[in-house]
């Protein structure tokens, strides 16, 4: 290495970045001694590439040539994670000589073995040194050779040692015996945190030194950290409460959630909390605790003068349905409502409801006669207001549940605000009961507490109490949730129609049977729905003369709906003209999305467009349309140049399966261009039509004028042999740079693939993302075509945000694993690595005969350093599962199951 010199003034500095992105490259010794020289600020320094015996090297050369200031100001030393098995003792005491600022190192997961600490601390005696280092993590290495007395010593040493991270090192019992023996000798206080030992399996620990354990761990103690089992919990109880009655534990949390503590007594958990004065929360989830053993310890605490903390039991997944009544009241306000984290996104997004409070009632096994059981309790005024605020008790059988019932419960939670009863069984007859009562005794749902009956079958609901269910159910609401039919529908409409404006924004009508709907009661739902943006019929038999009618209604009475979404899916609405899509646009023009897929209609509606026009139908918000599953055989290039013209917002056009033209389709593209209106198209989807005899190369010179377009959908096309080729050729005459991000071309025989036809058309592309070839016949040959075009695009570094490559359901049986992993290798360099640290790259190659030996081949031919990919391999013939899963994990970030 030729002399370089500089100095480096910052005073971070990091080893790591000198990798190369694609290989393993270790630093050496002179190196990282030059850098080290360089550096006189340094004081933090983090290494990941470099093994023990270079820094052997480095230490003695600086130590050697007196160059000690190199290191006098280091604060934090971080060797994480590298192969430091031949690391020399002595090295690291010259190391802590020369750093008396130094207040933490790392050497975790480095290969290290109880020799090192061995050696350190002979030298620490023999030259009666003291280490003041406040923090050492020697966590993930193997001491399973090391004496824990060697450990006492080195604590003795460091006077000013706050944490020593030894957790997962293997270590046994008898070491930590050792340890605590030594420190005992010698007089040597561990304090509470000092020391780290998760990880390690003291399964054979006595009672008496589990005792000590949990005093070193403070006040935070997890029984599976240590592999401890459930005769440890007895051991510890035993020693605690029948040999050394004096001793408390200092634990404020306890967790030994998944113990079995089917067979542990009554008397030893009430133990427990007589030994834990300081003890706010004990989760016991999963320990097959029954409700008749959990009684007993309550009725035990209560004798023996115990009294428990609110919310200090964690007892989800246990089966607690024989609980008595009365216990099981007590208990609800013992039991932790602070655990809930299995909320979706909608619940996380509703301030309405407090997650901090939640109950779920089918956690414990609870039963429908536990309800009514501690309801009736409660009701003889023997405990006192729960405090939850969320209430989950769907899934229960609820048929019985009386009015006075739900009245009573509300009273016992004074700050419940979400109550949760889907699946209940429960009747529109059932509901009624409840309003009834709840109005009986002055309590308001609707504000005050929502109230969700979905999955339950209200179908015989009164018109009345269906208007008071929609008002307690929130912005949203869809019918056949509730089993709720057009009869239901018509009356409800009937009654609301004299009442308050709905507050609802969605309403999903979809799958119920409309056919009979008269105009004026879709008329009449729009007129007291101001609020509605999204409205659902799909499927729903609705005719076209219906549609028309309500919406000439709507233009007769000046009434302009608010809507920006409209489904009409499925639809029969062959008989709709043209001016009934003109009044549409009049009385709903903020229309952002409008879906008339599947609804029968042909190109007389299409053809009159044109015409109609002059009447100005103009959606001038609407971004996306779908209009596939409609025959449109017949459509004319004047339709779709209108189709710009009366949707100037339009970005996602969908139009699959609907006969296509082939003249539309080539004329697609370029849309609106003949009349200078600006292109917005960012998705064309016009996949599952048959585009055989489409060509190509007109298409391909078109497409460059839609300067916005993003997305092309032509799976399932009949796409010809000659279809990559034809574009190609356009592309490489051109020179184009188009902004393509997702192109799927899935279902289509694209076998035979060219190398350079593909690096033809992949140049043209430097914005993509996604390329979908999964299903398109291609086998071995042509993944190695691919293999080499990704390998020549990559190294021209022409795309740097390739994502996804799917490639489902073609034959690469007689791939070789070293190809496949060339693969990898050539899509890892079609991203940049600033971004693979955020999104992992996503390739599919289930159901590609891939077999056990390829993978391992794969594997051992791997060449990308970094977990850079999530990998799919399902329905391969794959024999051993097990084996390939834990090879695959040592190289992939994401690995599906299979």
């Amino acid at each position: 290495m030729e002399e370089i010199k500089f100095t480096y003034s910052s005073d971070k500095f990091s080893f790591d970045k000198f990798k190369a992105p694609n290989q393993k490259k270790l630093l050496s010794s002179k190196f990282v001694s030059h850098v080290l020289k360089s550096s006189s600020n340094l004081r933090f320094m983090t290494i990941n590439c470099v093994k023990g015996c270079t820094l052997n090297a480095v230490f003695s050369d600086l130590i050697l040539n007196n160059d000690k200031e190199s290191f006098f100001k280091l604060e934090y030393i971080c060797f994480r994670n590298n192969d430091l098995s031949d690391f020399d003792g002595l090295s690291l005491v010259i190391l802590f000589q020369a750093t008396p600022k130094l207040r933490e190192l790392d050497m975790s997961d480095c290969n290290l073995s109880g020799r090192i600490v061995n050696t350190v601390v002979n030298e620490l005696q023999s030259r009666q040194l003291k280490l003041f280092l406040p923090s050492l993590i020697v966590s993930h290495n193997y001491f399973e050779d090391a004496d824990g007395a060697s450990f006492a010593t080195l604590i003795r040493f460091a006077p000013e040692l706050k944490y020593l991270d030894i957790g997962s090192c293997s270590l046994t019992t008898k070491f930590l015996s050792n340890l605590l023996d030594e420190c005992d000798r010698n007089g040597v206080l561990l304090s509470d945190h000092l020391l780290n030992l998760t990880g390690n399996k003291f399964v054979d620990i006595n009672g008496a030194s589990l005792v000590k354990l949990v005093k070193l761990s403070g006040q935070s103690f997890k029984w599976n950290d240590y592999s401890l089992s459930v005769a440890n919990f007895e051991s510890i109880l035993s020693y605690v409460c029948e040999i050394d009655c004096r001793v408390k534990l200092p634990w404020t949390k306890l967790n030994i959630s998944g113990l079995d503590l089917s067979s542990t007594t009554a008397e030893a958990l009430a133990c427990l909390f007589e030994i834990s004065p300081h003890l706010c929360k004990l989760s016991m989830d999963n320990c097959n605790l029954s409700g008749s053993v959990v009684s007993d310890v309550l009725d035990k605490c209560e004798s023996n003068g115990v009294v428990l903390k609110e919310n200090i039991l964690s007892l989800k997944g246990n089966n607690l349905s024989d609980i008595d009544d009365m216990s099981l009241s007590a208990l609800l306000n013992l039991i932790c409502l602070s655990d809930n984290t299995r909320k979706g996104r909608r619940d996380r997004m509703d301030s309405s409801i407090d997650h901090e409070t939640f109950l779920q009632w089918s956690d414990y096994s609870f039963s429908t006669s536990n309800l009514t059981g501690m309801i009736n309790v409660s009701m003889l005024g023997s405990d006192d207001p729960f405090s939850w605020r969320r209430l989950d008790l769907s899934g229960n059988n609820l048929v019985s549940f009386t009015g006075n019932m739900f009245v009573t419960l509300l009273k016992l939670s004074p700050h419940l605000n979400y109550l949760k009863m889907n699946s209940c069984s429960l009747s529109g007859k059932c509901i009624k009961n409840i309003l009834d009562e709840c109005e009986k005794n002055g309590i308001k749902l609707n504000g005050n507490i929502r109230l969700s009956l979905k999955s339950n079958d209200l179908s015989d609901i009164d018109d009345v109490t269906l208007v008071e269910v929609v008002g307690f159910s929130g912005k949203s609401f869809e019918w056949s949730e509730y089993s709720l039919s057009f009869t239901n529908l018509r009356d409800f409409v009937s009654r609301v129609h004299d009442m308050d404006k709905l507050m609802w924004q969605n309403l999903d009508l979809s799958d119920v049977d409309l056919s009979l709907l008269e105009a004026k009661s879709l008329f009449d739902l729009f007129e007291v729905s101001p609020k509605l943006k999204v409205f659902n019929m799909n499927r729903c038999h609705l005719q076209s003369n219906v549609l028309a009618d309500v919406l000439n209604r709507l233009k007769e009475s000046n009434m302009i709906l608010q809507l920006t979404d409209l489904f009409l899916k499925g639809n029969d609405f062959h008989g709709l003209d043209s001016d009934t899509f003109s009044t549409l646009t009049q009385c709903i023009p903020d229309l952002e999305k409008l879906d008339m897929s599947d609804c029968k209609l042909t190109c007389s509606i299409m053809k009159d467009l044109p015409m109609s026009s002059s009447n100005k139908i103009q959606l001038k918000s609407l971004q996306a349309i779908n209009l596939s599953g409609n025959n449109f055989k017949e459509l004319t290039k004047a339709v779709i140049t209108t189709f710009s013209n009366c949707f100037p917002a339009l970005e996602h056009l969908i139009i699959r399966s609907c006969n296509l033209p082939v003249g539309i389709v080539q004329y697609l593209p370029e849309m609106a261009s003949k009349m200078n209106i600006p292109l917005t198209l960012t998705s064309i989807d016009i996949g599952g039509n048959d585009l055989s005899k489409v060509k190509w190369a007109i298409f391909a010179s078109r497409i460059s004028k839609s300067t916005q377009l993003k997305i092309v959908k032509l799976d399932s096309c009949h796409l010809p042999s000659t279809f990559l080729c034809d574009i190609e050729r356009v592309f490489s005459r051109r020179e184009l740079k188009l902004r393509l991000t997702d192109i799927f071309l899935h279902h289509n025989d694209l076998s035979n693939l060219k190398k350079d036809v593909v690096v033809s058309i992949l140049s043209a592309l430097p914005s993509l993302m996604r390329l979908y070839l999964d299903n398109c016949n291609l086998k071995s040959k042509d993944l190695l075509a691919l293999i080499e075009a990704f390998s020549e695009i990559g190294s021209r570094r022409l795309l740097r945000v390739f994502n996804t490559l799917r490639l489902h359901n073609n034959d690469f049986s007689d791939i070789d694993g070293m190809s496949l992993a060339l693969l990898f290798k050539c899509v890892y360099s079609l991203c940049a690595p600033s971004l693979l640290s955020f999104i992992p790259q996503l390739v599919i190659l289930s159901s590609c005969g891939l077999n056990d030996g390829i993978i391992v081949d794969m594997v051992n031919s791997w060449q990308v350093e970094t977990k850079a990919f999530k990998l799919t391999i399902d329905d391969n013939n794959i024999a051993d599962k097990d084996a390939i899963k834990r090879k695959l994990k040592g190289i992939i970030a994401e690995l599906d199951d299979f």
